[in-house]
């Protein structure tokens, strides 16, 4: 993705606890979180067989990354 592009954020419906959260600042300077980052804000990221599938929404722009809370530890 290029630097200008528009990215957004989507949340899936699982159990947030044990999941790599993703947070942003989105276009309103609000703190939005989710799992993925992709370039629309209506085709849904994960595919049909997915257990994140159903239930899964875009939460908004993904403006300024800040950070993430995973519950394995990554270097």
């Amino acid at each position: 993705m290029s630097k200008n592009e528009i990215k957004y954020l989507w949340k899936n419906n699982q159990d947030q606890t044990n999941q790599f959260v993703i947070y942003y600042i989105n276009e309103k300077e609000e703190k939005i979180s989710g799992n993925i980052v992709t370039q629309s804000p209506s085709i849904n990221p994960y595919a049909e067989h997915s257990i994140y599938f159903n239930g899964a929404t875009c939460v908004g722009i993904a403006h300024k990354y800040i950070g993430f809370n995973s519950p394995h530890h990554i270097e």
